[in-house]
C-alpha cells in the first residue's frame, strides 16, 4: 500500500473494508513472492524484484544490455509469433528503460504454463478473506448491541446518552423512574446468533485453500482425530502439484538462460532442503 490517504468521502465501514483487504492481499502477496528462490542470478537483477513481477503481470523476459549487464524486466510481446503462437519479440519498458528484445538475445520467464500472475487469483482470496472477516467484525458488534431501543422525539437525547455510557462499558447505567416509566420508551431485541465460531472455520478453510494454490503445506482436510493415509497423501499430492507448475516454468528458463548466455542459474523452492516449514515440522502421513 503506497499510502493511507483515504477518500474522505468514504465512511468508517468503507475505510476498514479497504483496509482489512489490503491486510489480506500484502499478506498473501508477501508469501507468494517468497516461495522460490534463485542461485546465481546476476547482481543486477534483484530476486524480490524479478519475483513480484511475475506476481504481478505473469512473465519477465530476461536479457543483456550490452552497456548495463544483465536485466530481467516486464515486457510486452510485440506481436511476432512462432509456430507454436509464442511471442518471438519483446518490448521491455520499465522505469524509465525501454529496449525491443528478440528471442535469442532474450528468454521470456513464465510466472506458470498459462502466463497468467498470481496476483489475480490472491486478488479473489483477499477479497473473500476480507469479506469473511468484516462479517464476523459486524456479528462481534451485534453481541455488543443485542437490544434496539425506540422513543419519540423527546427522548432520543436520553437515548443516545445512555448508548454512549454503555458503548463505553461503564458498570452502571442511572436513570430516573420518570423515564423508565415513559411509555413511549421501548426495547426490541436483536436477536442476533452468535455465528463468529462458525465464521472463524470458514475464514480458516479459505486461508488454506489460498495456501494450496501457492503449493505451501497446510491442514487443508477435515479436523478428526485422525486422518486416512490417503486423504493426507491427496491433499499433499495437490499441494505439491500446485508448487511444481510453478517451480516448472521457472526452472524452464532458467535451462534456456544457461544455454543462451552460458550463466550457472538455478532456482529452488525456498528451504526446500531443510526438514522444517515455516518452524513446523512436516509429520509424516503414515503418523497421523
Amino acid at each position: 500500500m503506497e499510502n493511507l490517504n483515504f477518500d474522505r468521502k468514504k465512511n468508517q465501514h468503507q475505510r476498514q473494508n479497504y483496509l482489512t483487504f489490503e491486510m489480506y492481499f500484502d499478506w498473501l502477496q508477501n508469501i507468494a513472492t517468497n516461495i522460490f528462490e534463485w542461485e546465481n542470478l546476476p547482481v543486477t537483477i534483484p530476486e524480490r524484484h524479478l519475483e513480484h513481477t511475475l506476481f504481478a503481470r505473469g512473465f519477465a523476459v530476461f536479457f543483456e544490455d550490452p552497456e548495463k549487464g544483465y536485466y530481467a524486466l516486464p515486457a510486452t510481446g510485440k506481436g511476432e509469433k512462432n509456430v507454436y503462437g509464442e511471442d518471438i519479440s519483446w518490448y521491455v519498458n520499465s522505469y524509465g528503460y525501454s529496449k525491443d528484445v528478440r528471442a535469442g538475445s532474450g528468454v521470456p520467464i513464465w510466472n506458470n504454463n498459462t502466463k497468467s500472475p498470481t496476483a489475480q487469483i490472491i486478488l479473489a482470496f483477499a477479497a473473500r478473506l476480507a469479506n469473511v472477516e468484516r462479517v464476523i467484525d459486524t456479528n462481534m458488534n451485534a453481541q455488543r448491541t443485542p437490544v434496539l431501543l425506540t422513543g419519540d422525539e423527546r427522548t432520543i437525547l436520553t437515548l443516545k446518552n445512555i448508548y454512549k455510557k454503555y458503548e463505553g462499558n461503564e458498570p452502571v447505567i442511572f436513570g430516573d423512574k420518570n423515564f423508565v416509566n415513559n411509555q413511549t420508551l421501548q426495547s426490541v431485541n436483536t436477536l442476533a446468533p452468535f455465528v463468529i465460531d462458525k465464521l472463524d472455520i470458514h475464514k480458516q478453510n479459505l486461508w488454506n485453500e489460498a495456501l494450496t494454490f501457492l503449493g505451501i503445506n497446510n491442514a487443508n482436510t477435515d479436523k478428526r482425530e485422525r486422518l486416512i493415509t490417503a486423504e493426507v497423501d491427496a491433499n499433499l499430492q495437490h499441494i505439491q502439484s500446485n508448487l511444481d507448475i510453478m517451480l516448472t516454468a521457472r526452472k524452464r528458463a532458467a535451462d534456456e538462460i544457461n544455454e543462451i548466455f552460458g550463466l550457472n542459474i538455478n532456482v529452488k523452492v525456498r528451504g526446500e532442503n531443510e526438514p522444517v516449514h515455516n518452524g513446523t515440522p512436516v509429520p509424516d502421513p503414515a503418523e497421523l
